[in-house]
């Protein structure tokens, strides 16, 4: 079973990181051999990425690739605005964080847990409540077998989280993603506020995309009312609708894609003898 591997790895602290890692892979290939797929030459990217990142050159090449390829891109400085919190993402001020955070999210797309155990850190906080280790982030993201690992919901709340941008602390040794998290204004109550991620979002009289439009709002922050049990499907994708009150005072539904909470899932980050490893990822249980 992975999660009994994982376990003995974290309670074998002395172990050289490179031995946990062949373990890793060896547990999930031989659950590969029981019928299950697993991407071939996991081993063999790894040693890529390493050389990569031992290489100023190639880490520039893919620096530039990895900007080229992206898609309406976040800027990377905020726009300061009463009542308001607009997105930003610093990782491309940093490129060799910028590669690493890239590179994970390829691996989170693809599902590659070589990949995703490479980048955590041995004593990774998985809970508010002191829990650390690997043992505990295979636990909590139900790492047991090939089969559950590709079920996990450790894919889609790692892919959110990535992809929302995110700020470094002033040593650039730390980045914390993302951006609602990281730059959350102090005089709003993290527990009873939320972000408005997006502009032109239509707010709706009822939780509904037939229901009449009360007005449109952009990047507000606003008061959290509650989600609904009810969601709705675009495109694919599937969220609840949220019930909140905007500045003004008006009363409304948001589909939940287009709203942020400072308690929801965040990760962090922190470079270490000059490597980065994700060193956190949780949430605020109080937070429904």
């Amino acid at each position: 079973m992975l999660s009994q591997l994982l376990i003995f790895m974290a309670k074998n602290s002395t172990m050289r990181r490179g031995t946990i890692y062949v373990m890793l892979l060896y547990a999930v290939l031989s659950a590969g051999c029981s019928g299950g797929t697993e991407p071939e030459g996991a081993a063999e990217d790894s040693l890529e990425r390493k050389a990569q990142k031992a290489d100023p050159a190639s880490l520039r090449q893919a620096y530039q690739n990895y900007q080229e390829a992206r898609e309406d891109p976040m800027p990377t400085h905020q726009i300061e605005e009463a009542g308001k919190l607009y997105p930003v993402d610093e990782a491309p001020l940093d490129t060799a964080f910028f590669v690493f955070r890239e590179e994970l999210i390829d691996a989170v797309e693809e599902k590659n847990i070589f990949a995703v155990m490479e980048a955590v850190a041995d004593d990774i906080k998985v809970g508010s409540g002191g829990e650390n280790g690997i043992a505990a982030f295979a636990g909590t993201w139900q790492l047991e077998s090939e089969e559950k690992t590709q079920q996990s919901p450790l894919w889609k709340v790692l892919a959110e989280v990535l992809r929302r941008g995110g700020a470094f602390h002033k040593d650039r040794r730390r980045f914390v993603a993302p951006y609602v998290y990281a730059t959350w204004p102090e005089e709003y109550d993290a527990f009873t506020h939320a972000a408005v991620n997006g502009a032109g979002v239509r707010l709706r009289s009822e939780p509904s995309l037939r229901s009449r439009i009360l007005t449109m709002v952009s990047y507000d922050i606003v008061e959290f009312l509650g989600e609904e049990d009810k969601t709705e499907t675009i495109d694919g994708e599937t969220y609840p609708w949220i019930h909140l009150k905007t500045p003004d005072g008006t009363e409304g539904y948001l589909w939940g894609k287009f709203i942020d909470r400072p308690t929801g899932y965040r990760a962090g980050f922190e470079k270490r003898d000059d490597v980065w490893k994700m060193v956190f990822l949780l949430e605020d249980k109080g937070s429904s």
